[in-house]
């Protein structure tokens, strides 16, 4: 599929929200720079998403067959990088992991898994194994986040 930009004239949006967008994305980086384009000078992008508070479980997610945005989540510092490579300055992040958590553990208590909670969101038509699903997600250690960054 084409990339398609967003149907907005450069440098006229104040604020950009992208709400578990960059993880779900096919072409990240294009995004970011239609983000930059149609964002007035010394204006806001507001990301919320998830993303990997261990960075060096990310190769165990990968090897996984995961769609949405597990298996896009990236690191901090990957993401932090990712910005500023488009010119954009993060003035605040905050991790919002606690109520990440507390959703999973709402889930559990209404008889879901966490197994379960991640593929609802995260699995694509071939069920990753269980337990290699559960080892992944403990070295990755999932996390929500919001920041937001300054053009």
């Amino acid at each position: 599929m084409p990339w398609v930009g967003l149907p907005l004239a450069c440098e006229t949006v104040d604020t950009v929200l992208a709400e578990c967008t960059l993880s779900v994305v096919d072409r990240a980086d294009q995004a970011l720079a239609e983000f930059l384009r149609v964002l007035k000078p010394g204006g806001k992008l507001v990301v919320s998403d998830l993303y990997l508070r261990q960075a060096e479980g990310a190769p165990a997610l990968r090897r996984l067959p995961l769609t949405g945005c597990l298996a896009g989540a990236q690191s901090q510092q990957e993401l932090a990088g990712r910005l500023e490579a488009h010119g954009f300055q993060i003035l605040l992040w905050e991790d919002h992991s606690a109520a990440l958590r507390q959703l999973a553990a709402q889930l559990i208590m209404a008889g879901c898994s966490v197994e379960q909670f991640w593929c609802q969101a995260s699995c694509a038509d071939t069920q990753p194994d269980a337990e290699e699903l559960k080892r992944a997600i403990s070295a990755a250690k999932p996390g929500y986040f919001l920041l937001v960054a300054q053009c």
